[in-house]
């Protein structure tokens, strides 16, 4: 997801005001999980600048996000590197069977 440098699935609109970012677009995703039993969960992403992942309402994994409570008006942490992989491993029982 971005604002369209070509590399997004998602292309983030700039809303009514051109020259002003949204600072949080917000995106859901649901899936079928179907395991009762995980013993390792990981999640993969490909970053520019900031990311906050939660599953099932719960925080699983942020990327270049202070530490502490985040809003949707919370901004990164520093400038990021640009179309980077990042991996984390995350609590397996934030997943559970069904959407």
């Amino acid at each position: 997801m971005g604002y369209g440098e070509g590399d997004e699935n998602k292309v983030v609109s700039y809303g009514a005001e051109l020259t002003i970012n949204i600072t949080t677009p917000i995106f859901e995703k649901q899936f079928l999980f179907g395991y009762r039993y995980l013993k390792n969960a990981q999640i993969n992403l490909l970053c520019d600048d900031w990311a906050v992942i939660y599953i099932n309402g719960i925080e699983a994994a942020r990327y270049n996000m202070p530490t502490g409570t985040i809003t949707y008006t919370t901004l990164a942490s520093s400038a990021a590197t640009e179309n980077l992989y990042v991996s984390y491993s995350i609590n397996p029982k934030l997943l559970v069977p069904g959407r």
